[in-house]
């Protein structure tokens, strides 16, 4: 279950700025080091946010939000009293270091990154004459595991190999390379898929021909880090493969044969017999026509 904003936050927001306007007080303000981190899923990661003045934080009221879609969600109150107001899927995961709230660091420590976690996210700090907040974007990763690649056996004029990698986020770059870290992929074919905890698998297909004997590589990329494979083709895999393909040539060549020699020899003894059969007709006609001229001499 989610948790917004209240309407009621934001009128004390509202009243904060009219203070701050009415007295014209510029007391601090809060700046994000960075406009976007970078958080690798199971991880934890501090979202970074301090006071612009080196002053303590303690006794203000800090909040972090997170927005989703149309609304913003309270992950994170400084107010012990206002811990019914988290939502759900952050409570036990979130906490400011307090030494540093002491020097004006209000960074948000996130624990065990979840890909749900990816967003933007606002600091923000209320006084009873000020309010300031700033914003920052955190991008979830996860580097998934080494490729591995797979010989598939004899496919078209080549040999098929095929490319596995499990566990990235976002969507992972695949590049075949040769021997000379030339770029091959155009003869690729990969699949991406999605798996039930948010993550992407991959799995590639190549077609590779005796030129590939120098090796090839199944390099995959996340936004961080890659990871690749190489593996050797050996030259006699493809003699092998001549051999075999010599081979089956043969043979066909040899059933074809067979096979029409057995057709001529059907031919030509269904045509022997044919024959035969009207022979047979013949001399059997031949017989009734001498029987049938004996009778009628002896009428």
């Amino acid at each position: 279950m989610k948790t917004y904003i209240s309407a009621r936050f934001f009128m004390l927001m509202a009243t904060v700025q009219l203070c701050r306007t009415k007295t014209g007080e510029n007391k601090f303000s809060l700046v994000a080091s960075s406009p976007s981190v970078f958080g690798y899923v199971g991880k934890d990661i501090v979202l970074p946010c301090a006071l612009s003045a080196n002053i303590s934080a303690e006794g203000m009221e800090i909040r972090w939000l997170k927005k989703e879609k149309q609304n913003s969600i309270i992950i994170f109150i400084s107010q012990e009293n206002n811990e019914n107001e988290l939502n759900k899927l952050y409570q036990g995961r979130t906490e400011l270091l307090r030494e540093g709230v002491r020097k004006g660091n209000l960074s948000l420590l996130l624990k065990s990154v979840k890909i749900s976690d990816q967003g933007n996210y606002t600091c923000s700090v209320i006084t009873s004459e000020w309010f300031s907040d700033a914003s920052l974007t955190l991008n979830v990763i996860a580097t998934g595991s080494t490729p591995l690649i797979s010989l598939d056996g004899h496919q078209g004029a080549g040999i098929g190999v095929s490319c596995i990698s499990v566990g990235w986020f976002p969507v992972p770059q695949v590049k075949w390379l040769d021997g000379k870290h030339e770029d091959i992929s155009v003869r690729s074919n990969t699949k991406f898929v999605l798996d039930q905890n948010g993550l992407y698998s991959v799995n590639s297909d190549l077609e590779v021909s005796p030129e590939d004997s120098d090796g090839i590589i199944c390099r995959v990329s996340g936004v961080q880090r890659q990871s690749e494979t190489f593996i050797e083709i050996r030259e006699e895999l493809f003699q092998s493969f001549r051999a075999w393909k010599s081979a089956f040539v043969v043979t066909l060549l040899f059933l074809l044969l067979t096979l029409g020699l057995l057709a001529v020899a059907t031919v030509y003894w269904m045509k022997k017999r044919g024959q035969e059969k009207t022979a047979k007709l013949e001399e059997s006609e031949k017989l009734l026509l001498e029987e049938k001229e004996r009778l009628i001499e002896h009428l």
